[in-house]
């Protein structure tokens, strides 16, 4: 899905992708080792302040202190395969740059932040779940 593919953004749809991209998370964890929990870790806690960044400038219409935090979350998210979370942080920065190149406020990225704290939070609950279990125990859910 991501690894190793090329996707376009504009012609996707949240409900196309899988909640996780489970070859990517294994890669991930293969490929940090020892390291993963660190990292992982790095995603919750950047994650939960750049949620709350976005939430704060999209209050106060603040297009451009929308575009950095969205940027994290999509970095971290396509690093361990939140596939969602990427696409919709992905659409909210470039919507976020978009109004700040037009000089107007980010009510139409209302709808897509409202959406975006309870994807992040079940991409985390899902990732736990798995990581909790054990390798290979989500395919059998």
């Amino acid at each position: 899905m991501f690894a190793g593919t090329n996707w376009e953004l504009g012609t996707m749809l949240l409900r196309d992708l899988p909640l996780i991209d489970w070859r990517l998370f294994d890669r991930t964890r293969r490929l940090l080792g020892h390291d993963f929990q660190r990292v992982f870790g790095y995603l919750l806690e950047d994650g939960a302040k750049s949620l709350t960044l976005i939430e704060r400038a999209i209050r106060e219409n603040k297009a451009a202190q929308i575009i950095l935090p969205a940027h994290c979350i999509k970095g971290e998210a396509l690093q361990f395969g939140a596939a969602q979370l990427a696409l919709l942080a992905s659409t909210i920065e470039f919507d976020a740059r978009d109004c700040v190149e037009r000089r107007c406020d980010p009510t139409a990225l209302i709808a897509d932040v409202a959406q975006l704290r309870p994807l992040f939070n079940t991409s985390i609950a899902e990732f736990e779940r798995v990581i909790s279990a054990g390798h290979d125990k989500r395919r059998a859910a």
